[in-house]
């Protein structure tokens, strides 16, 4: 009886093969090194029903790009996978030191792949899942799941620490709710009075060594977005991104004025809010916005520095191209009365110069035109142009602080006039006055 025991024990013992060109494996093959100096070869595991239970190691001692390693089932009967059910494909071996371990429940083979077909029709599906509970103050830095890649050399066309890919590609299939290759979630602290952090859904950090510099073709960003196959209905329908906000966060999207806020800190101490201003049209600045007392729709500051010749805060042009039938406007201001008015003052244009400081040796325009042509004049050309449609209006010219604009002067002619208060304009090189009266 011992000796029967013995012979048992031989024969079931632990095997190691290098095999050095194609090889079947048997079903005491349980290590495997596979060497593909001489060229590439394949690796057939034995039948899975004989194998349940058991553990094979496989990993290559010598494969390369070209000299590969191909892993595959027992291939006696004829459904894809051979022997196997649920072969998720052929593993490729093209590197030393790669490899997996191999266990048979009797039907499947398992060997660390994360590839399956799901029939569920209702519920969840997590084909893995990373649960990590914190419950101890103190920890300093915390990562459920990390993924580093580590890379020495020059690689090819893409290299990324982490892939999604989120695949709809079939005639069947589509999402009824959200569909998304990484989704993000932040459940914000339970508190009042948050006193610390930083909560963001996606951290982006983008670090450059001490003596890099950029040169050629080389481009850098924070995000990248691309898209490739047929765009036409990218094109029309799709978004550059989508926010969602309520009511209550109407600042973080403020849907009244089309603003979206940006925080941009200078570290360690300056923070500055800014809004970005979104227009309302493609290709076309429109930006329509609800304007509360004291506030502006649209509002420019622009800080001109010492040693500008020239400068403005703000400078609209027109590129008038062909010959336009209609009318061209450079710059176009218009204010649009939609209810009667019970008081208060209507102005479509208001304009202002302010100084706190002397004057003193500057030429002061409040108002500056020019009309500048190359060829001949056109039919009609004049500095101002009125059209008040046929309404009754009070006057042309309404002066505020009249002292500086209509001059109660003696007849600046010298014939002995009587003193009129006059407006003063200077036309070239010369100084005219025109005489106003109450009459």
């Amino acid at each position: 009886m011992l000796e029967s025991r013995s012979k048992h024990h031989e024969q079931g013992q632990d095997k190691y093969v290098v095999p050095l060109a194609s090889y079947s494996m048997t079903t005491r093959d349980y290590i495997v090194r596979p060497d593909a100096t001489a060229g590439a070869m394949t690796i057939t595991l034995p039948p899975v029903g004989e194998c349940k239970g058991r553990f094979y190691s496989i990993f290559a001692y010598y494969a390369t790009n070209t000299n590969t390693i191909t892993i595959r089932p027992f291939t006696s009967t004829g459904f894809a996978g051979g022997d196997a059910e649920g072969w998720a494909g052929n593993l490729v071996l093209n590197e030393m030191g790669r490899g997996a371990t191999f266990y048979s429940d009797g039907r499947k083979w398992h060997y660390g792949d994360k590839h399956f077909t799901s029939s569920l029709a209702a519920g969840n599906v997590n084909l893995d899942e990373v649960h990590l509970t914190v419950n101890t103050a103190g920890t300093q830095n915390i990562d459920a799941c990390k993924c580093t890649l580590e890379i020495g050399a020059v690689v090819g066309a893409q290299a990324g620490a982490f892939m999604a890919k989120l695949d709809f590609d079939v005639s069947t299939a589509r999402t009824t709710g959200l569909g998304y290759a990484v989704g993000a979630e932040v459940i914000l602290p339970n508190l009042v009075g948050v006193v610390s952090g930083h909560y963001t859904c996606v951290d982006h950090e983008l670090s450059a060594g001490d003596v890099m510099t950029i040169t050629g073709s080389t481009r850098v960003s924070y995000m990248r977005f691309a898209a490739w196959g047929t765009q036409t209905a990218i094109d029309d329908s799709a978004d550059f991104f989508h926010l969602s906000a309520t009511g209550g966060v109407d600042h973080l999207l403020s849907v009244n004025a089309q603003t979206l806020r940006v925080e941009i800190v200078d570290l360690p101490t300056t923070i500055k809010e800014r809004f970005v201003v979104l227009s309302t049209e493609q290709n076309i600045l429109r930006h329509v916005s609800t304007v509360t007392t004291g506030n502006f729709g649209m509002h420019i500051t622009g800080a001109i520095d010492d040693g500008i010749s020239e400068g403005a805060a703000a400078y609209f042009q027109a590129n008038v191209t062909g010959t336009p039938p209609g009318i061209v406007m450079g710059t176009g201001i218009w204010t649009n009365i939609n209810e009667a008015p019970v008081s208060g003052v209507i102005r479509n244009l208001d304009i202002g110069i302010y100084s706190g400081a002397d004057l003193a040796g500057a030429d002061v325009f409040n108002v500056y035109m020019s009309i500048i042509s190359a060829g001949g004049a056109s039919n009609l050309t004049y500095q101002f142009g009125f059209n008040h449609n046929g309404d009754a209006i009070d006057g042309l010219l309404w002066a505020s602080n009249a002292g500086s604009i209509a001059m109660d002067v003696a007849d600046p002619t010298g014939g002995g006039g009587a003193a009129d208060a006059r407006i003063k304009m200077r036309v070239g090189g010369n100084t005219y006055y025109l005489a106003v009266y109450n009459a």
